[in-house]
């Protein structure tokens, strides 16, 4: 971290409740992070014990998930996208008005509020007012979750 930025630093932590050391060293881990990224992940892993990556199979698009539920369904295509189209409109309208929408097993849909406030841009080294804004969230129902944490287990096979 060279001078400037600490004086940045210090002044803004001066005028936040930000504690100096946290900013700091928050920096200084994200810079070593940054440039010994490929030796820390080469020197950690041992051999076999990499993870599978997250999205191991195709990922759905919406033309296909379209096709999925008209098959399901017994309806055309067209019908299975004007219903799909409907829903993520009507979940799209309510979030809007704030109201939450909860699909038992699946989640709810939500939105979360982030007041104004002071923060810095370490692209432009200045500090800026960042507004208030909302934003959409969802949250897993306890059902998905567990269906998903689950595949794992079933992949290694029965138990003995």
């Amino acid at each position: 971290m060279n001078s400037q930025n600490l004086r940045r630093c210090r002044e803004y932590c001066r005028h936040s409740s930000v504690n100096y050391t946290e900013i700091s060293s928050r920096a200084l881990m994200t810079k070593s992070v940054q440039k010994n990224a490929m030796d820390s992940v080469a020197g950690m892993l041992l051999p076999g014990t990499l993870q599978k990556p997250a999205h191991q199979g195709a990922t759905m698009n919406q033309s296909e998930l379209i096709e999925h539920i008209a098959k399901e369904l017994g309806i055309s295509n067209a019908s299975s996208q004007r219903l799909l189209k409907a829903t993520l409109s009507e979940i799209r309208d309510l979030l809007r008005a704030g109201n939450a929408v909860t699909i038992p097993h699946l989640g709810t849909f939500d939105t979360a509020t982030y007041e104004e406030h002071r923060g810095y841009r370490p692209a432009s080294h200045d500090f800026a007012i960042f507004p208030k804004r909302r934003v959409p969230v969802f949250r897993t129902g306890t059902l998905l979750r567990e269906d998903v944490y689950d595949i794992e287990s079933d992949e290694a096979g029965p138990q003995t």
